[in-house]
């Protein structure tokens, strides 16, 4: 006998086995982390700072130029991350939500110390994401650098985060470094990590006030400053300038940056500003020894001209190819000379040798920082393509100096 209502049947039983929302959250009832600052305290505990979103002051700075303060600060302390993030709930009313946690800073001082333990805590939180960015705090502390306000970003890890990311599309000398990645970096053979620095401009008690966000120049200010060397899990060294691009170079995360180079004896006459850029990385052996060719392709513009040339000679842009492959060449080599001098390999140049001579790599490994890296053969060849000079050819001062 055939069932004469089938779908109300199965409707039935199925509202029967839905289960419902057991395990909700209200909002009203939880607390947004949106970075989390790490430090060490004089007596060996850890310090976190909680940078807190305020919803509402944040919706009302947006549209209305909002009285409330964007987001708080709070911090615990404690002998372990765990028994932090527990504390946190006896100063906040709410439970503490890391589900939304974009940042992570942790200060120098901690940073010198050794950051191996807290990474192992921060993977292991089922609620954190290691896709969460990282930076230190470069000649402060992560208490004091979550508690400076910016005016244009009303959240102030936001602001970090971004700022980082445009530095490496147009400068090269940051590159997004996020919490997975530092761990990647600790385990790999052969490649060690790099994490961003960010440093507090001007008056960081005034930072900290409402003051920092009703002025046209904010006392104090957030800006990225360099990469720090991790080895064995321990900031050593820092480095900046073309030091800083020749990792972003290396690694392929330069997006955007420039290059001068003299012309007819005027220092930085010409600025090339590449567009886009690939480098290929290829491990070999000269005569047993372990060297590396570093093949770097970019194309870009003449961005600025401070004398008078003719950008559309060939002789001349054959000249200018020349001069900027030397210059990049001699910039990318000192950036791995200072790499080698420190013994730490950011470049990955163990990691190749090990996919490529396995083998070879078991003898190699042992002291690779301190003798394979260190006096590893290194070759630089770069080629530009020149595309165009964007809306001139020749600088106005060519009709001045004709004049």
């Amino acid at each position: 006998m055939k069932t004469k209502y089938p779908l109300l049947i199965i409707c039935i039983i199925s509202t029967v086995l839905i289960s419902g929302c057991w395990g909700k959250k209200e909002l009203t009832d939880i607390a947004f982390i949106i970075a989390v600052g790490l430090d060490k305290a004089e007596d060996g505990d850890y310090i976190a700072s909680f940078q807190i979103v305020n919803p509402g002051n944040v919706a009302g700075s947006a549209q209305s130029g909002g009285q409330g303060l964007p987001v708080a600060v709070y911090k615990t302390k404690g002998k372990d991350l765990v028994s932090l993030a527990k504390l946190g709930s006896k100063r906040v009313s709410r439970r503490l939500y890391f589900a939304h946690t974009n940042l992570v800073v942790i200060g120098e001082e901690l940073a010198k110390e050794g950051m191996l333990d807290l990474f192992d805590a921060l993977e292991r939180d089922k609620e954190f994401r290691i896709t969460t960015s990282i930076v230190i705090a470069r000649n402060g502390t992560a208490e004091d650098l979550l508690k400076i306000l910016t005016p244009i970003d009303k959240i102030p890890a936001n602001k970090i985060i971004k700022t980082i990311l445009f530095t490496e599309k147009t400068i090269g000398e940051n590159i997004d470094v996020n919490v997975n990645d530092v761990i990647t970096g600790f385990v790999s053979p052969g490649r060690e990590p790099v994490i961003n620095g960010f440093s507090i401009y001007g008056d960081k008690n005034i930072g900290g006030t409402m003051t920092n966000l009703s002025s046209t120049e904010p006392s104090a200010y957030l800006g990225a400053n360099g990469l720090g060397y991790i080895k064995n899990g321990k900031l050593v060294d820092w480095v900046t300038g073309d030091n800083a691009k020749t990792v972003g170079f290396i690694q392929n995360k330069t997006r955007s940056t420039s290059v001068q180079i003299p012309w007819k004896g005027k220092e930085n006459a010409i600025v090339y500003s590449i567009q886009n850029q690939h480098t290929d990385s290829k491990p070999s052996l000269q005569n047993g020894k372990p060297s590396i060719t570093v093949n770097i392709q970019s194309e870009g513009i003449i961005a600025q001209a401070d004398l008078p040339i003719d950008l559309t000679d060939p002789l001349v842009l054959n000249k200018l190819n020349q001069q900027l492959e030397t210059a990049i060449e001699e910039k990318v080599l000192q950036g791995i000379k200072r790499a080698q001098k420190d013994r730490y390999d950011v470049f990955g140049f163990g990691e190749m040798f090990y996919r490529k001579y396995p083998r070879m790599w078991n003898d190699m490994k042992k002291n690779w920082n301190d003798a394979g890296f260190k006096n590893l053969q290194i070759k630089v060849k770069a080629k530009v393509y020149i595309r165009r000079s964007e809306l001139r050819n020749k600088p106005f001062l060519s009709n001045m100096d004709n004049n």
